[in-house]
């Protein structure tokens, strides 16, 4: 385990105590042993770790992500934690299918800092992006109903 996986793991236990500590509280609470579910827009997958462990190993996360880097990212992590149940698709979801450029700025390292436009660099890569219905994901009618039964059930203390 290096740094980067220490500082992913501190991140994730920051989220699920802290930032986005509802969102991942009602999600933990969900009964998805078994079940595939969709991380849309994964970044660098810190709700597909809490996903993963949700569904189980006998489970699935699809983790849609358009971003090159992310998936990478994505992917070093899955090795190092484990996470076989972890699919990575490098694509973004829409209502077609097709290819965008998708561009983003970055910060330029912190030695060349400078009020100019050389400050910001453009990173651009052309990212597929696609339906849902591609994909061919089918819930099981018993998982999908013990996860609705889940959410529409009165909080308990956790």
């Amino acid at each position: 385990m290096n740094f980067e996986d220490v500082h992913f793991l501190v991140r994730c236990l920051r989220y699920r105590w802290r930032t986005e500590k509802l969102p991942l509280k009602t999600l933990m609470r969900l009964d998805l042993k078994g079940a595939t579910v969709i991380d849309i827009g994964a970044n660098k997958g810190i709700y597909s770790f809490w996903l993963a462990r949700a569904v189980g190993p006998s489970g699935k996360v699809l983790a849609f992500e358009p971003q090159p880097e992310m998936i990478r990212y994505i992917q070093r992590r899955k090795q190092c934690f484990g996470l076989a149940n972890v699919e990575t698709i490098e694509a973004a979801l829409s209502d077609s299918c097709g290819t965008a450029q998708l561009t983003r700025q970055r910060a330029a390292p912190p030695c060349a800092w400078r009020a100019t436009d050389q400050a910001m660099r453009r990173s651009r890569s052309l990212s597929p992006f696609s339906t849902i219905s591609r994909w061919q994901i089918r819930a099981s009618s018993n998982a999908m109903s013990k996860a609705m039964s889940s959410a529409s059930s009165p909080a308990q203390g956790g």
